[in-house]
């Protein structure tokens, strides 16, 4: 449990890659497939899990399943996976991000007895194709979460967000951070319990991948005073935890993303993770779309027509569909929740109000699109100070004290 989940990597699935791409037709029959995005099948988070989701689907239905992780950044590489996974015979195909929302219209609509299901992206040019299923996630409310969470708590005053690439679901991510943060610093000031401002350092890395600059970019963080990198982008998090373990900071501490990371690491590194059900979330699609359909002497008689709820529907999942939050109970004994001061009571109360609109007023106005703020953060005890480390931030969060925003 304290090292890194890669057995997923091993069990009748075969990466491909486009050096091996003239082969395809030589692989074993696939039924369920993943294209990932432009990260890795064990960043420890999206991919890795959304996989993780589709290859359990595939199991419990019995049927097989592979991945493709594209080697570059580009439709072409893109196009060569999906392209693949058709040869192979695939019957159900998950597109992972909003790179794939022009790619999903283009092949829904070639290949309509193929259901498709584009998770974290949506239908640009795949409107009302009844063989399209999408969802994204309010990420904003995890973020929220995980912002207000470590300031009331009570024992971190020196924060930082360390996003990967600046794409709109790391920028949601970032900014309801931002927003946690300031409500929960207004509260404690209200009451007397917060002596000088909260800081917050704000950037983004440019890459979603480990790398020696990132790692030198957390270590100073941490020398220079931050207590907790909220690490936002894939495998970048290996460069935080590698900078953790050198940082001559006895505090340096984590917030995890997408999923549940801290059993990934030991000595409560992780102090909680701001979680988006992407595992349950595809397992459960996987299986709607199957388990619809009887399967007789004669074989599938598959349409790639989701079930009425789904076909070309794009699903916003959030807090009022229990699908963002901060993981309070873990697996195998562990204890994903190492907050002192900061009592699960308290966070299921903010829950409710959340679930209710009756909290985070902030709410970013379009999930689709650009990512903005309906109204200004109170920022009046939040110094935000925002850094390129790679990547400039450019679209830079609204802010009641300009002053306070760096």
């Amino acid at each position: 449990m304290k090292k890194k989940l890669v057995s997923l990597l091993a069990v009748g699935v075969l990466a491909l890659s486009a050096t091996s791409l003239a082969s395809c037709k030589k692989e074993g029959a696939v039924e369920i497939a993943m294209i990932s995005d432009i990260g890795t099948i064990n960043d420890s988070g999206f991919n890795q899990y959304t996989w993780e989701g589709a290859k359990k689907a595939a199991q419990e239905l019995g049927r097989p399943s592979a991945y493709f992780v594209p080697t570059t950044d580009t439709d072409d590489e893109r196009k060569a996976g999906i392209d693949s996974m058709i040869r192979r015979g695939a019957k159900a195909i998950v597109l992972t991000g909003y790179k794939f929302n022009t790619l999903v219209g283009e092949y829904a609509s070639r290949y309509p007895n193929i259901a498709w299901f584009l998770i974290d992206g949506s239908q640009d040019t795949a409107k009302d194709l009844q063989n399209v299923y999408s969802v994204e996630f309010k990420e904003q409310e995890a973020g929220y979460l995980a912002g207000y969470a470590v300031v009331k708590d009570k024992k971190y005053t020196n924060l930082a967000f360390m996003g990967g690439m600046a794409v709109p679901a790391v920028e949601r991510f970032g900014f309801g951070y931002l927003s946690g943060i300031c409500d929960a610093a207004n509260e404690l000031a209200a009451a007397g319990q917060l002596t000088g401002n909260i800081k917050v350092k704000y950037g983004y890395t440019g890459d979603f991948g480990p790398s020696e600059k990132n790692q030198q970019n957390a270590t100073s963080w941490y020398n220079d005073g931050t207590d907790v990198i909220f690490t936002c982008g894939g495998a970048i998090c290996d460069s935080v935890v590698a900078a953790a373990g050198k940082t001559t900071n006895t505090k340096a501490k984590m917030i995890g993303v997408d999923v549940n990371q801290h059993p990934q690491q030991p000595n409560d590194l992780y102090i909680t993770s701001a979680e988006k059900k992407v595992e349950k979330t595809t397992k459960e699609a996987i299986l709607t779309y199957f388990n619809q359909f009887a399967k007789d002497a004669t074989g599938d008689a598959l349409t790639g027509k989701w079930p009425a709820a789904n076909a070309g529907k794009h699903t916003i999942l959030s807090s009022t569909t229990n699908s963002v939050g901060l993981p309070t109970e873990g697996e195998n004994g562990d204890n994903p929740w190492t907050f002192t001061n900061f009592t699960k009571e308290a966070y299921n109360t903010l829950y409710a109000k959340l679930q209710a609109n009756e909290t985070y007023t902030k709410v970013i106005s379009n999930n689709d699109g650009a990512t903005v703020y309906s109204e200004a953060i109170n920022n009046s005890r939040v110094e935000i100070t925002l850094t390129n480390i790679g990547g400039e931030v450019k679209n830079k969060p609204t802010v009641t004290v300009a002053e306070n925003l760096k």
